[in-house]
């Protein structure tokens, strides 16, 4: 900043600043901002305040390569065209963070410290698990 006569600048982490970080940018003569996690976050929830999801998206069939549309709220798989069995690709909780999570019960302590993040996607494997042995379920009971 200091070499190209920057007049502000900013500098954005998903973690904190140290101590020594905070006096140091505000020891300088240009105005350096300091983003850390927490307002980047509450920047981000408040730019997406009016996203509206949608309710449906597209699939591609894997054997014929026919396009499906899914539901967001709907976990089961669909038929193509050709009768192949299109498994949904994205849940809703993969785009959806809750306002309010509960902690969700773990049965084992080995797995009592992990991140939100791993909770989360722990979910969405055990959902996109439930979804598999699902179609391959429903496969089954149609070819029979």
């Amino acid at each position: 900043m200091i070499a190209q006569n920057a007049q502000r600048g900013i500098y954005v982490t998903t973690r904190n600043f140290t101590r020594d970080a905070e006096d140091y940018a505000a020891g300088m003569p240009a105005v350096i901002q300091l983003v850390d996690g927490a307002k980047l976050a509450q920047s981000l929830e408040m730019s997406n305040a009016g996203a509206v999801l949608p309710n449906r998206y597209k699939a591609m069939c894997h054997v014929c390569g026919e396009i499906v549309q899914h539901n967001l709220d709907h976990g089961t798989s669909l038929p193509c065209i050709n009768g192949h069995l299109v498994a949904p690709t994205i849940a809703r909780a993969a785009l959806v963070r809750e306002r309010h999570p509960a902690p969700p019960p773990i049965a084992r302590s080995q797995y009592r410290d992990m991140s939100p993040k791993t909770q989360r996607r722990r979910q969405i494997r055990a959902h996109n698990h439930k979804v598999r042995a699902r179609a391959i379920k429903q496969t089954r009971g149609s070819g029979s």
